[in-house]
């Protein structure tokens, strides 16, 4: 049996946090302290006495890699510049400032998304043989009322031993492949939330800060003059003003802008982020799949530089798109070493565009050549 950290119950509820720039990612967390977790985890109250509660430890660093880069795709393409992002939402008695400790919140928010993956574990809480969307999605309470009361006890249990969690659902929009990276069945398992589990640095952590209870309770009927949050916005764009929603063509250029900077920080996550799995490249050579394309990248690209795309021309139909559009490449040392077209196509799958070809063409240089 672990050690537990002298806290007493009041402690433990009070100061259970969503750790996120105090997790210690050089320490491992033992296999046996998880099993103690998940043991406290399973003696919340299961309806008809059935746990429907199972938990997906990931520890392979290739997995956790992955992983965390469905998270950051959600992160990147539909709330950090949404109106829901934590650094635009107002508490309820804010006005029209947003206060400081929303912006610690945002950094301790943003933190995460970009390191996510180097938590020695991450943890998929998921709901068994029920899911929460179609016909039955008015049983969503019930059916997270299954598995909600488990996860925030293994997260209790978590703190209790001198482990920090995270509550997220962040990756949810990207269910699906997240399910096909762990092997769950979409159709019948519905993941709920997604923590990191790692050490804290330090054990000391106090309670936030909340209003008076009776700020809280509606006694015998509703109060409408007692303070409450806005509505959700949800994550209605990705990159356009606040409230708007992005058109087709201005989501595609943000497609095009991405794919630039992906290749030109050689993040392979973003990168596959954009790209169908059956995209096809032709350069002069011809790629077939995004993983054959990866293969001929790692060997082929060209220093790292930057990419500059312009003169943009969109054409949507339906779940379809085609984008031609000028590249120039400039060098390490920002020179313009190289220029052509792109001549692209998409297509729409689970409400998000993806490159499915990619036709790269090189402007020849003209010697003597006036301005145009």
């Amino acid at each position: 049996m672990t050690e537990l950290l002298d806290l007493s119950v009041d402690d433990v509820l009070a100061t259970t946090r969503a750790v996120r720039k105090r997790l210690d990612f050089t320490r491992p967390v033992p296999e046996d302290v998880i099993r103690e977790c998940v043991r406290m985890a399973m003696q919340a109250p299961a309806g008809s006495n059935i746990p429907r509660t199972r938990f997906v430890i990931v520890r392979d660093p290739e997995t956790r890699r992955q992983l965390a880069g469905l998270y950051r795709q959600v992160y990147t393409d539909l709330y950090s510049n949404s109106p829901s992002y934590v650094r635009r939402v107002q508490q309820p008695e804010a006005g029209s400032a947003v206060p400081d400790r929303q912006q610690r919140v945002g950094d301790s928010v943003d933190y995460l998304a970009h390191n996510l993956g180097d938590a020695p574990v991450l943890v998929v809480a998921c709901l068994t043989g029920m899911r929460v969307d179609g016909e039955l999605a008015h049983m969503a309470t019930s059916f997270l009322g299954q598995t909600c009361p488990a996860v925030w006890s293994f997260m209790l249990a978590a703190r209790a031993r001198g482990l920090g969690t995270c509550w997220t659902t962040m990756h949810l929009p990207r269910e699906r492949e997240a399910a096909e990276l762990l092997g769950i069945p979409y159709d019948t398992v519905q993941q709920v939330c997604l923590t990191p589990l790692a050490y804290t640095r330090g054990t000391d952590f106090k309670p936030v800060t909340r209003d008076d209870p009776e700020t809280y309770i509606h006694w015998d009927h509703w109060e409408p003059s007692k303070p409450v949050p806005d509505p959700w916005k949800g994550f209605s764009d990705s990159n356009a003003g606040e409230g708007d929603v992005m058109t087709d063509g201005e989501q595609i250029s943000n497609l095009l802008s991405k794919y630039c900077q992906a290749i030109d920080d050689r993040d392979w996550d973003a990168l596959a982020g954009v790209l169908a799995e059956d995209v096809r490249f032709e350069m002069g050579d011809v790629t077939e799949s995004r993983q054959e394309l990866f293969d001929y990248m790692k060997v082929n690209l060209w220093p790292a530089g930057r990419h500059v795309c312009l003169n943009r021309v969109v054409t949507v139909d339906g779940d379809s798109a085609h984008a031609d559009s000028d590249w120039i490449w400039l060098d390490p040392s920002f020179n313009i070493a190289a220029s052509g077209r792109y001549s692209d196509d998409f297509r729409r799958a689970d409400g998000r565009w993806m490159f499915t070809v990619r036709r790269i063409s090189m402007a020849e240089k003209a010697p003597d050549a006036g301005a145009a």
